[in-house]
């Protein structure tokens, strides 16, 4: 963040719109990463100050952000309409790698944001029947590309999908194959939310979920370092399972958290209408 934050200095002082442009949106895109969005909406504004003499690159980078932060709060048209905007900067440069993370965050906070409203109760068959098809359109795009460096990423997005499915065969098939490994970001998962994800299925195909949760900490410490979305998700999940229904855990407990879960999420949504509904495309 340092060199980042040096080189818009520097950028800005030689008046170089290329160097501060760029740099802005980078800056905006690890400040995205640390959920400060107030700051991320600065950098973002600094970066698209004049979308037409904005570099390729950092717009690419900023629609990139700007596409993530509208699938998180749920507003299709804006981020189908950012999708588009760094999609065709990014097939103009020849940035196939850029092309892949615009797929993959689309599909990945898509399917994200999904599950967390199935853990809110809401469901929406339209979205998840499109969101089938942006799985099936990155594998191909993986495939022919002959770019993996989201493969493992699609494998879990695909678990994820399959549970809001209830196709929950499919989704222990797909966990087989997801490995815990350095490139997964700790936000994202960990071995105790993996835990939770193959117990909750085993409980919906009418197995026993216990022994995958007999290392689990029930005070909810385990997913302390999950994103607040996901937290959301492993608290439903574990609210599901303890009662008489499985025998294990504490039924108070869990809800108690699921409360201070859902509280979080929607206080982490206002914080994104409020940082990002500038950049809406209407």
């Amino acid at each position: 963040m340092d060199r980042v934050s040096r080189a818009n200095l520097l950028g800005s002082a030689m008046r170089d719109r290329e160097i501060a442009a760029l740099s802005s949106a980078w800056r905006a895109y690890l400040e995205f990463e640390d959920s400060r969005f107030d700051s991320c909406a600065r950098s973002l504004a600094q970066a698209l100050e004049s979308q037409n003499d904005t570099p390729q690159s950092a717009l690419s980078r900023a629609s990139l952000v700007l596409l993530t932060a509208f699938s998180m709060i749920g507003s299709q048209a804006d981020t189908q309409f950012w999708f588009k905007r760094g999609h065709a900067t990014a097939v103009e440069e020849g940035d196939q790698a850029t092309i892949e993370a615009l797929l993959h965050n689309k599909v990945a906070f898509g399917v994200a944001r999904e599950l967390a409203q199935i853990a809110l109760g809401n469901t929406n068959p339209i979205a998840v029947k499109i969101l089938r098809g942006e799985v099936t359109s990155a594998r191909s795009l993986q495939h022919l590309a002959g770019i993996g460096a989201h493969s493992q990423y699609i494998d879990l997005v695909d678990v994820h999908l399959c549970i809001i499915e209830r196709n929950f065969h499919k989704a222990l098939e797909l966990l087989d194959r997801v490995a815990i490994e350095p490139k997964f970001p700790t936000g994202h998962v960990n071995e105790a939310a993996l835990a939770v994800e193959r117990a909750f299925c085993i409980l919906n195909i009418g197995g026993d979920p216990g022994p995958h949760l007999s290392s689990l900490r029930w005070d909810g410490s385990d997913f302390e370092q999950l994103d607040v979305d996901d937290r959301l998700v492993h608290a439903w999940m574990l609210s599901q399972l303890v009662g008489d229904k499985s025998g294990v855990g504490q039924v108070d407990l869990a809800n108690a958290q699921l409360g201070v879960a859902k509280a979080d999420y929607h206080a982490m949504l206002e914080d994104l209408r409020r940082s990002f509904g500038r950049f809406a495309a209407a």
